[in-house]
């Protein structure tokens, strides 16, 4: 049998069930919030998420210090929103529809993959990006795939990386540098930075720096900007994360930002 039509069951019950994830995600409450809330709010009634996240998180610090990154608290801020919305159970669900549907060559690829929650075709863009700098090609040899998803093994080796936490790492460590230049952001205050680059992390690189210094402080979390239900500011929940849990002090907050060796 063709390898198409083997897959053709599986993909189409991977197509209903992120069809409603995308349904029950982007179903509107009947009032818009007033009040864009951080850290400590969402902790309130997302206690037993925000304390699986601190453990994640402590893994992810290990990683990147592991990989030779000098602020493993700057870039854990990134990403910190998406540990607390990752769950074990449903990440299982979506990384079989994910790769179902990826694999077998479907656009639809609304699921997130991993502690991160990086979907494909953020890994894709992030390839590419690599394979066009010669320096980002030695720096990040380990994912130097150029972004390539025309057959159904690069896909499924895609999904595959997602999935793996210290693949997920190489990609937002890949993921700040390139920001970090398209936005001229080198030397500037490090919280600014954190705001700018989750900002970006949350949203996309698609966006000019003063588009997201107005996103930034727009409720987009957990389901998005502009949902209803989004009552979290992303960037804030980032910061909060990195002055008042990871580093208290934030003694280098007025210096430039220096990450990585």
């Amino acid at each position: 049998m063709h390898k198409a039509l083997k897959w053709r069951p599986l993909v189409i019950r991977a197509v209903f069930f992120c069809l409603t994830v995308t349904i029950l995600t982007q179903c509107k409450a009947p009032e818009k919030p007033t009040v864009v809330l951080g850290l400590d709010d969402y902790r309130e009634s997302h206690e037993e998420n925000f304390q699986n996240a601190l453990l994640l998180a402590e893994e992810v610090q290990e990683l990147l210090k592991k990989n030779h990154f000098r602020n493993p608290g700057f870039a854990t801020a990134i990403v910190f929103p998406e540990l607390m919305r990752y769950s074990q159970l449903r990440d299982r669900i979506e990384t079989a529809a994910t790769s179902m549907l990826y694999s077998s060559g479907t656009s639809f690829l609304n699921c997130s993959i991993g502690y991160c929650q990086m979907k494909p075709l953020f890994l894709v863009d992030i390839e590419k990006r690599i394979a066009a700098s010669p320096e980002l090609k030695l720096k990040y040899s380990v994912i130097d795939f150029g972004g390539m998803s025309d057959n159904f093994e690069v896909r499924r080796a895609r999904v595959q990386r997602a999935r793996d936490i210290s693949s997920q790492i190489f990609y937002l460590e890949a993921f700040i540098d390139i920001a970090m230049e398209k936005y001229d952001l080198s030397g500037k205050d490090q919280l600014y930075c954190l705001k700018i680059l989750s900002t970006l992390y949350n949203l996309g690189v698609g966006y000019s720096l003063e588009s997201m210094e107005e996103i930034s402080n727009l409720p987009s979390f957990p389901n998005g900007l502009g949902h209803s239900r989004s009552r979290w500011s992303y960037s804030r929940i980032a910061l909060d994360y990195y002055q008042n849990i990871y580093n208290k002090s934030t003694e280098s907050r007025d210096k430039g930002v220096q990450l990585t060796e």
